[in-house]
Formats: structure tokens, C-alpha cells, sequence
């Protein structure tokens, strides 16, 4: 069995002492040859960006010994995403009116996208409103007299359907407001309006076939007299008989008789 002396062991342990003290001292005084890698190294890795007039930008690379730059293109910086102010400016004038899901409905039928190329959503909507502190609608509790009111609304109030205010809408009978092309029609619903919508028909006021017969005239001109005031015209909501009537006024009112007309007007 081979015996190691003390002598030995004491030898073997005190080689990594030696070895570690010479390392740190060569290292501390800059002649070990690591240190010289390890500065070289930093100096390769120094880098300049340059940027030219046009936005384009390159990076310029300088070797630690050799001193030769190489030049790598870096990508242009991109600009921020962001909504276009014209489509912010438009959401604050709807998001006094209206709810996130029917503006996101107008500004999709605008053709309007997000500032990620996507179309508008009810959440896409209420997260531009927050991000840029934008109120949202909230409808009041009781319509005062003479508000700006949806065509539902209105007519709801006005005891007729929906589609009887948008003909009249499109007729110019009466007037109504669209905050952006695409939006709801809203109705300034006042006096002047409910008194345009009857219970019953009074007299001088003639179905639209009848008032075509007295005046021999066309619908056509007709409708444009009452969309130029020459004419007037109400909604009669009850009776088989209800819907549009013309006031015609003669020299004699006996030249027609009311219980004639048997007539629907549209």
C-alpha cells in the first residue's frame, strides 16, 4: 500500500494557493493574457449609431485591433400607434349622445378603423373613451320638453311608428339632426311637432289621393308644396282612416265632401 508522507500532502494542498495568488497577481499588474481578451472584447463591442436626413439609421462596429468599422443598417424607428385626432374628435362629439356600441356602429359604417387597423367594438370604444378621459352618455331620466331625441324615442312620445318619422324625415316634413353621416336621425320633439299628430282629422284636412284629385296635380307635387310650406300637412293616428292629410283650402270648401274620403294616405 503506497503511503503519501505529511511532507506531500502539505505540498498538494498549498499548489492551488500558489496557483490562484499568481493568477490575481498577474491579473492585478495587466501581463496576463486573459486580460488583454477581456479589454479587447469591450473595445469590439463599442458601437456608433448614426441617422441620416431621411430617418434611416446604422450602427457602426470598430474591431479592437484591427480598428476596421463595419456598418450594419438598423431598422427605421416606427411612430407610435395612435387613433387619428379626427376620429377622436368625432367620439367626443358622439359619446354625448350616444352609447359605446352605437358608436362604434356609426364610425364602422364610416369606413373608420382603430389605430390597429381593426374595426370598432363596444370595448375598443369604451377603452379610447377611458384612455382619453372621455365622458360616457348617460340618457336622462325624463325628456325635458323640445330635446333632440331618437327617431324611436320621438315617435314613442309622438304615438306613432318609427318608420312613419322617417318618411317624414325624408320627405322634409320635418326636420332632424345627424351628428356625422351614419349616425342616427334625432327629432327636436317640441309643440310645434306633437301638434303635426292627431287623434282625429279636422276639417279642410284631406287624404293625399283626394288633395292630388282637388288640386290636379301629382303626389310628387303635392308632397313638395308641403315640403316648401305651401301646403300643410298632419298624421292622423286613429281611425281606418289614419295616416297623412292635406290641407286644402278653395274660394268654395263645398266643392269637395269629406265623407268621400275613403282613401288611405300613406
Amino acid at each position: 500500500m503506497h503511503r503519501v508522507s505529511s511532507r506531500q500532502r502539505a505540498d498538494r494542498q498549498a499548489l492551488p494557493i500558489m496557483i490562484s495568488t499568481n493568477l490575481l497577481e498577474q491579473l492585478h499588474s495587466g501581463t496576463h493574457p486573459f486580460r488583454d481578451l477581456r479589454s479587447g472584447a469591450r473595445k469590439a463591442r463599442t458601437v456608433e449609431t448614426r441617422s441620416d436626413g431621411s430617418g434611416a439609421r446604422s450602427s457602426v462596429r470598430t474591431g479592437a485591433k484591427s480598428g476596421v468599422r463595419t456598418h450594419v443598417a438598423l431598422p427605421k424607428p416606427q411612430p407610435a400607434i395612435r387613433t387619428d385626432e379626427d376620429t377622436i374628435a368625432l367620439l367626443q362629439r358622439l359619446a354625448a349622445h350616444y352609447d359605446d356600441a352605437t358608436i362604434a356602429a356609426i364610425l364602422n359604417r364610416q369606413g373608420r378603423r382603430s389605430a390597429t387597423g381593426e374595426r370598432f367594438t363596444q370595448l375598443s370604444i369604451r377603452g379610447l373613451r377611458r384612455y382619453r378621459a372621455i365622458p360616457a352618455h348617460k340618457p336622462p331620466t325624463e325628456a325635458p320638453d323640445g330635446e333632440l331625441l331618437p327617431v324611436a324615442k320621438a315617435a314613442e312620445q309622438l304615438g306613432v311608428a318609427p318608420s312613419t318619422l322617417h318618411r317624414w324625415l325624408q320627405a322634409g316634413f320635418i326636420a332632424g339632426e345627424q351628428d356625422t353621416p351614419s349616425a342616427p336621425w334625432r327629432i327636436h320633439v317640441n309643440d310645434q311637432l306633437r301638434a303635426l299628430f292627431v287623434e282625429d282629422s279636422p276639417p279642410g284636412y284631406v287624404p293625399i289621393l283626394d288633395a292630388m284629385r282637388i288640386l290636379g296635380v301629382s303626389r310628387q307635387t303635392v308632397l313638395q308644396r308641403v315640403k316648401r310650406g305651401e301646403l300643410q300637412a298632419i298624421h292622423v293616428r286613429n281611425g281606418r282612416r289614419k295616416g297623412l292629410r292635406i290641407q286644402v283650402i278653395l274660394p268654395d270648401q263645398s266643392l269637395f265632401d269629406t265623407t268621400t274620403m275613403n282613401r288611405e294616405a300613406v
